[in-house]
């Protein structure tokens, strides 16, 4: 398991540290007002990203954080709840 892991370890690019740097940076707030709401791949240079403003990241649809459904109703239920309604034995 722990040769497996280390392969796997080596297919990333950034130094281990930027997660932490970055998980530091979100936890001061000075992301909040830009990124709330958004995801954002912990990889990437969180200042950069922050620095080009809400604004832009809005206008050009980056970082959306969404949950798109295929042909079902999002109505707060789920789909085995659904089912449980229809079908309770008590009816």
């Amino acid at each position: 398991m722990t040769k497996k892991w280390l392969e796997w370890y080596k297919t990333f690019k950034t130094p281990p540290a930027l997660p932490g740097q970055t998980a530091v940076y979100l936890a001061t707030g000075a992301a909040q007002e830009v990124l709330r709401g958004r995801y954002f791949d912990c990889e990437q240079d969180i200042d950069y990203v922050v620095r080009q403003g809400r604004q832009k990241l809005e206008k050009e649809g980056l970082y959306d954080l969404k949950v798109e459904f295929a042909g079902l109703t999002n109505d707060g239920g789920s789909a085995v709840a659904d089912w449980e309604e229809g079908n309770r034995q008590d009816k």
